[in-house]
């Protein structure tokens, strides 16, 4: 038998009121009623018993199995806030609720802060790198790089804005959607580094799809965006965020 901890909560006069009706039309008791209560709640947002272990059990191979820590994304049942982010861009306070929610699930979590600062040493190093080196980086590595970038800073404006839903479908498509618009965005062929088109929301002064693509600069030193900037990674995703979020206001 299991066994069971007692715990005190306080309740609104009328929801104990319907408990009771309940226990007295239906002959279940109140007790009853609350533990299935919290089981359907749990199971709904995915922390019914043994689901959280299994997400740490998973997240902690994942540890143990990458070497590409900083790219290493959290899964959904890390919550809305740190949901598909990558592991190297958490901040210190995001890391911090990471390791509130793993002691409250019992898990020691020393060694999660060690791949933790491992993770943030690498994302600097690859900032860095591809700042600097641009033009020695493959037309792939840099796809890699613009869509990592570009998912991330989405999740972190959604942690903001509840309108904007970020979906990634594949590897390489993202699927954004706002206030009725909808976005598109994928790998290029070729040239293009990665293109996108943004369909309006319906209506009588509807515009016509906004299409743009990104390229090598001729210099092959910067990323160019048609329509839009050149500049690094930085200036390129910045620019492809900003225009969406403002466009669909």
């Amino acid at each position: 038998m299991t066994t069971k901890e007692l715990t005190a909560f306080r309740i609104d006069p009328s929801v104990l009121r319907g408990l009771r009706q309940l226990k007295e039309r239906d002959g279940i008791a109140i007790s009853d009623q609350v533990r299935q209560a919290i089981q359907d709640w749990l199971a709904q947002h995915h922390a019914a018993p043994g689901e959280v272990d299994r997400v740490f059990d998973d997240f902690e191979d994942s540890l143990s199995t990458t070497d590409d820590l900083c790219r290493l994304r959290l899964g959904r049942d890390f919550g809305d806030a740190l949901a598909a982010r990558q592991f190297g861009s958490l901040t210190k306070g995001e890391m911090e609720s990471l390791d509130r929610f793993a002691k409250a699930a019992g898990r020691p979590t020393r060694s999660y802060w060690d791949f933790w600062r491992k993770a943030v040493r690498q994302r600097h190093e690859r900032e860095q790198r591809r700042n600097m080196e641009l033009a020695k980086m493959s037309d792939d590595e840099i796809r890699q790089e613009l869509f990592d970038e570009l998912v991330g800073r989405l999740q972190l404006q959604r942690q903001k804005d509840p309108s904007l839903i970020v979906q990634e479908r594949a590897p390489m498509l993202c699927v954004l959607s706002r206030n009725g618009h909808l976005a598109q965005i994928d790998r290029g062929t070729g040239p293009r580094l990665m293109r996108g088109v943004i369909k309006w929301r319906p209506g009588l002064d509807e515009d016509e799809p906004h299409r743009f693509s990104v390229r090598r600069s001729t210099d092959r030193k910067r990323l160019a965006l048609k329509p839009g900037p050149e500049g690094n990674l930085d200036v390129i995703v910045d620019d492809i965020v900003t225009t969406f979020l403002k466009q669909t206001e």
